[in-house]
């Protein structure tokens, strides 16, 4: 194991082309620090020792129209990509987790024009998507992204709501590969993101989030979603204590 976190920097650089991980503060509003997680927790997560065989990566909603500059939802996310570096860093975090051995699942969402997929009066989140027309089944802005993009191996289990759980078939496909650690990062932080960690909890598996691979409408709604809510349902951890805990 690496103790130090300029060789761990070091040892993660190939996964990376640029800077591996923009770690902590986060800066939020005018010159306030937040940190997520102590170095304490860093340390538990590490040495949590978890076996990549029984670990899923959950990508939730890399498309275009959140992730790509011309996206119908992309100028409002972009504060928080910008801030959190989460695209390079999530692209990062996918090429460890397919070189370890993790079971990595892509969790788009796509709507039918006309239909949510989950009721017939949508409202909230879902209704602002549909008003925007983004995210339409077909379109480009529904597919993942290319730095994204599903190779052989990895799985796919589109999704039509806020949760990768309530309109799929993932929960059996988890259990069927004997996963028992499930990590959640995405769009939206406060949306698909926290809606599946909460549904993983509830049906027993040790859930991680990694805050600097999420993005959401604001940093205001990202930091509450982790700092107030993330708590009771997962692990907060960043991405080089992950490794280490999946045994790089």
């Amino acid at each position: 194991m690496i103790s130090s976190s300029v060789a761990a920097s070091a040892f993660y650089f190939p996964y990376c082309a640029l800077k591996y991980f923009h770690l902590l503060p986060y800066l939020f509003q005018e010159h306030v620090v937040l940190n997520f997680f102590s170095e304490v927790e860093a340390e538990a997560v590490e040495e949590a020792h978890l076996d990549p065989a029984e670990t899923a990566v959950l990508f939730c909603k890399y498309q275009n129209d959140f992730a790509t500059e011309g996206g119908l939802i992309y100028e409002t996310v972009k504060e928080v990509i910008d801030a959190t570096n989460m695209l390079e860093n999530s692209r990062a975090f996918l090429d460890f987790a397919r070189d370890v051995g993790c079971t990595v699942i892509h969790c788009p969402i796509s709507l039918e024009p006309g239909v949510s997929g989950v009721t017939d009066k949508p409202f909230g989140v879902v209704d602002r998507i549909k008003a925007a027309d983004a995210l339409t089944f077909g379109e480009w802005g529904c597919e993942i992204i290319p730095s994204m993009v599903p190779v052989e191996g990895d799985l796919i289990f589109p999704k039509f709501g806020m949760c990768a759980f309530s309109s799929t078939d993932l929960d059996n496909e988890l259990r069927g590969r004997g996963i028992k650690n499930v990590i959640v990062i995405g769009f939206l932080t406060n949306g698909s993101v926290e809606s599946t960690v909460r549904s993983a909890y509830e049906r027993c598996y040790d859930v991680f989030v990694l805050p600097e691979c999420c993005a959401a409408c604001s940093m205001e709604e990202h930091v509450f979603s982790i700092n107030q809510n993330f708590g009771m349902f997962a692990t907060l951890a960043n991405g080089i204590a992950m490794m280490k805990a999946l045994g790089a």
